[in-house]
């Protein structure tokens, strides 16, 4: 093989390498510091070192709090009555106070999204529910049930 150009024992003399450039010039030898290229933690202890704790931005929520700020308002306003919310209409060119469903959401649609809105824990829920009643009640009555 040498003949070809090969080397039988390419492992070999790349251990001699390694073990030549640890030899210094004045003939100590230095320790050898080696890089790991990927931290992978090896266990769940490991794991939990790397962790950076549970905050907000990581927590993953069942309901996005923009559906659930959106939903909360419809509900506030209409109550179940999703119907009524998915013909909601611009009332800010009308002299009115506004509108909630501006991305004109169809019944369905509005209803999935208060069906979950309303079954969501009170660690799950981001929106404070306290300034509605009718929304508070909601809550309660389905819980309940």
């Amino acid at each position: 093989m040498a003949a070809v150009g090969l080397r039988s024992n390419i492992n070999g003399s790349k251990k001699k390498a390694w073990s030549d450039a640890l030899q210094g010039r004045d003939g100590l030898r230095k320790e050898a510091n080696m890089v790991e290229i990927y931290d992978v933690p090896k266990n769940q202890s490991e794991m939990e070192a790397f962790s950076r704790g549970k905050t907000k931005s990581n927590t993953i929520l069942p309901m996005s709090i923009a559906n659930q700020k959106y939903i909360f308002e419809c509900l506030k306003k209409f109550g179940t009555d999703y119907g009524k919310a998915s013909f909601d209409i611009d009332l800010k060119r009308k002299g009115g106070t506004g509108y909630v469903n501006p991305m004109q959401y169809t019944e369905t649609k509005l209803e999935n999204m208060g069906n979950k809105f309303l079954r969501l824990k009170d660690n799950e829920r981001m929106v404070d529910v306290s300034s509605s009643q009718v929304v508070s009640d909601l809550i309660k009555s389905t819980n309940s049930s």
